[in-house]
């Protein structure tokens, strides 16, 4: 029976790592355009547009000091005090942006593209936003907006290329990256992308190429370094990536992403306690990395740390709700801790978030059976084999739940096909309830 759900190889170190590179661009064309009047319409100087002005300013003077609340509604009252100043969309959709709220950002920058068609710098940070929500088509059709509007700029190129590697398609970032290579724009960042692309693609003897090539650059960056270890853990070679990010680490005590990464080949290789320090410290020196709480919360429950391990999962899923790891670990944890009517809520959530997956409705139907609930047990057991017909854990489990609800033919038909599959548990309950 499964225990955990924990990160992929890469330990979702890859989009950190391209957010550390390539954090959000600031809005410094957005100013230049409307320092130049860009948006002005020849009604500028009406009562209107003057009023409008006013709210945005409020707005920003809200956000100055962290009221976002009160920022959003004096740009929505711009908005409805003349709905074709540019501006006040703008700067609610930056703050969206800010806040994570990625579909209104989106439908703001949907009208102001409206106002003005032509403006590709709109096209781009739309992308952007589009990217965060992982709406990579959405984002890869903006970004050739951009470029197609002005294809000399190698920031859109550089951004194309950062959709490509977000939706797999290496072959085609790389291309994109050469070129931006033959412009020598920012070397070492795109030197450091590009290791990431051969990376994923497979080709490591590449990827160490690239970051070779990086290193010749700039010889004291922490960010290669720990790219470098990346590599290397994706590799398993995991003694030489913790040298790589304790280089890191050296060069800068204060980066977060490799304490994280360091902590994930330490408990990779079994050492818990020093897996814990260093993610405690990642924590402590970054206050963004969402997912060093669900790290931190697998090693808590190796150490047996129940508790630990469960304020982590509620740390983790407040800042993110949608990240269904967090909950499919916190209801396995509190299932382990007894409170089932818990459990039971975090994996009726899981299951409408990803209702596709099999494992998800397992687990479900482990909780029930701890209840004594016996044909839900069952119900949640049957879908997930109808998602995944060789899935022999379930198969075996349904199996339990039959004989315990005294079917035992059933069961012992489950017992059977589990055995087929390869699930030795089955073996000996088989025997016990079924006989030879």
């Amino acid at each position: 029976m499964r225990n955990e759900k924990s990160v992929s190889k890469e330990h979702k170190t890859t989009q950190t790592i391209l957010h550390v590179l390539y954090g959000i661009k600031c809005a410094l064309i957005v100013s230049l355009f409307l320092g130049l009047g860009i948006f002005q319409s020849a009604h500028a100087q009406t009562s209107n547009r003057i009023t409008a002005v006013r709210f945005v300013q409020e707005g920003d003077n809200f956000l100055a000091v962290g009221n976002w609340e009160q920022a959003i509604l004096s740009y929505t009252t711009s908005m409805q005090t003349d709905m074709t100043y540019t501006e006040a969309y703008l700067k609610r959709a930056r703050l969206y942006e800010k806040l994570g709220r990625h579909k209104e950002s989106i439908a703001d920058y949907n009208y102001a593209i409206e106002l003005n068609p032509y403006l590709e710098f709109l096209y781009d940070e739309r992308s952007h936003v589009r990217l965060l929500a992982m709406d990579y088509i959405g984002s890869m059709e903006d970004i050739n907006k951009a470029i197609s509007l002005n294809p000399t700029n190698d920031e859109y190129l550089d951004r194309r290329a950062t959709d490509f590697l977000n939706m797999g398609e290496y072959e085609k970032s790389i291309q994109d990256m050469d070129t931006l290579l033959r412009h020598e724009y920012r070397l070492e960042n795109v030197y450091q992308k590009k290791a990431i692309a051969y990376m994923m693609a497979g080709d490591q003897r590449k990827s160490l190429q690239a970051i070779d090539s990086a290193m010749q650059i700039n010889p004291f960056s922490a960010v290669t370094y720990d790219l470098l270890g990346i590599i290397q853990m994706h590799e398993e070679d995991y003694e030489t990536s913790l040298e790589s990010f304790t280089k890191a680490i050296e060069l800068d005590p204060n980066f977060g992403v490799a304490y994280y990464n360091r902590a994930v080949v330490y408990r990779t290789l079994g050492e818990a306690t020093r897996a814990q320090e260093d993610i405690d410290k990642a924590i402590e020196v970054s206050h963004s990395l969402d997912n060093a709480y669900f790290m931190r919360a697998l090693i808590r429950k190796d150490l047996g740390d129940l508790t630990g391990a469960l304020e982590d999962y509620n740390q983790a899923n407040a800042r993110n709700g949608e990240f269904t790891e967090v909950l499919f670990n916190r209801a396995y944890t509190l299932k382990l801790m007894g409170d089932y009517n818990a459990a039971l809520t975090d994996v009726d959530r899981l299951v409408s978030l990803e209702p596709d997956n099999p494992a998800n409705w397992n687990l479900k139907g482990n909780i029930c059976l701890l209840y004594g609930e016996y044909n839900p047990a069952i119900e949640a057991y049957s879908e997930a084999i109808s998602l995944d017909g060789q899935y022999a854990e379930a198969i075996y489990n349904r199996g339990l739940a039959y004989v315990m609800s005294h079917r035992p033919l059933q069961g012992c038909d489950d017992f059977t096909r589990s055995l087929e599959l390869g699930y030795e548990a089955a073996e000996k309950i088989k025997g016990h309830f079924c006989g030879l």
